[in-house]
Formats: structure tokens, sequence, C-alpha cells
């Protein structure tokens, strides 16, 4: 399967890789970090353009059953599950499920309409508070009110479960938001399409968590060529 990597080519690259590779595994590496939030919006302040919620969570026994599911919220069409014994998940099966959620993810990607010239990129981390230090921030990364967490939505975007991938070390499920959606105008009164569209204020439930307070964040801007 032949996907694009990031490289670090220019000063925007580097600065995003350094963001995942030293401050994010940070947070990973020490079962700190519950969600994940790569935000792309206009500006620093909003509104919101589309967001990326990458939820982790480690399972502490080993004997806890593996399952793989990739469904469009609201719909049971196209659907997948994958479900397997967490002592005996192969690395052919984790990449297989890995693959799968990709796919989705792309596919996705080719049905939404293209993104502005100019854009921000906003990251913030999400936390487990009953395991994080309370002066915990990773490398590259500043703390933020938990009002400062909320992002801001001109209209309902349009919300995707991509999928998500299990095993007894880890488990990675992706959600993703998108205003860019093409079929919004006129399929607005679909029943489906309601079921898929979130709340301005639907920060995907993290926000209404406890264990979720605590939050940071970085921006860059972007300009494409």
């Amino acid at each position: 399967m032949k996907i694009k990597k990031l490289m670090p080519m220019d000063a925007e690259s580097r600065r995003l890789i350094d963001w995942m590779e030293k401050g994010v595994y940070d947070a990973l590496q020490k079962k700190y970090l519950k969600t994940l939030l790569f935000c792309i919006c206009e500006k620093e302040e909003g509104p919101m353009i589309e967001e990326y919620a990458f939820s982790f969570s480690y399972p502490n026994t080993n004997g806890e059953e593996v399952a793989m599911n990739m469904s469009r919220t609201g719909s049971k069409k196209n659907s997948a599950t994958f479900k397997s014994n967490a002592a005996e998940v192969t690395p052919d099966q984790m990449r297989s499920s890995a693959c799968k959620m990709i796919r989705t993810l792309v596919s996705l990607m080719r049905t939404l309409d293209q993104m502005p010239e100019e854009r921000t990129i906003l990251m913030k981390l999400l936390y487990y508070d009953d395991a994080t230090p309370e002066d915990y921030e990773p490398p590259f990364f500043k703390g933020c009110a938990e009002n400062e967490a909320v992002n801001i939505w001109n209209k309902n975007p349009l919300k995707m479960e991509v999928g998500n991938v299990n095993s007894k070390h880890l488990v990675l499920a992706l959600k993703v938001k998108s205003v860019l959606d093409p079929c919004d105008a006129n399929d607005a009164n679909s029943d489906d399409d309601k079921m898929s569209l979130g709340r301005e204020s639907d920060q995907d439930d993290d926000l209404s968590d406890t264990e979720t307070c605590c939050t940071s964040f970085l921006h860059e801007n972007v300009r494409t060529v």
C-alpha cells in the first residue's frame, strides 16, 4: 500500500514533524494522551474547516478482545468488523486493520471539496487527568484553558467515524469532521445525512468527560504554492 510521507524539506514540515515525534509521542509513550485533535481552520481563532480526532486508550489486560469496526456515522452501509483475542493479534492483522482505516480515510478525502489556499494548522492534546501530572506539558506544546479547546464551526460539519485499530497495548480510533462536504446543500433533508452531521458544540463528548480537562495546543500558518 503506497502512502505519502511528510519529509522535513522546509521549516513548516520540520515543525510539524517535531510536534509529532517530540511532543505527541512523549505524551503517548507516558500513556497520558487521550485525544489528539489535528485541526485545520481559516485562522488561529477559527472558524474550523476540518478536524481529525485520534483517540487513544491503553488496555490493562492481555486477554482483552480486539475489535476493529469501520462505518459511516448513522449508516450501516459498507461496514466491516474484525475481532480477535488481544493475545493472538499478529503484526499482519494489525497491518491489515491499519490499511483498512487509511483506505477509508483516503476514500473520504476524495469526496470533499478543495481546501482553501491559506489556512492554519492547529494541534491540541487532551489528557487523562487521573494519570497526568498537573504541570505536565510535552515539548513544543503549551497549556490552555478548557474553553480554548472548544473548536468553533460556522456550520454543522459532516461527521465520519473512519475506524479504529486495537491491540493489547494500544487502542486507536479516528473520527473526522469537515465543512467541505459537496453534498451538504443538496442533501440537507436526507435522514442519513442528518444523522451524520454534528452540532457545533459537539467536541465528540471529550470535553464533557472529566478525564480530558487538561489540554495543549500549537498553531502554524500554511500557504499552498
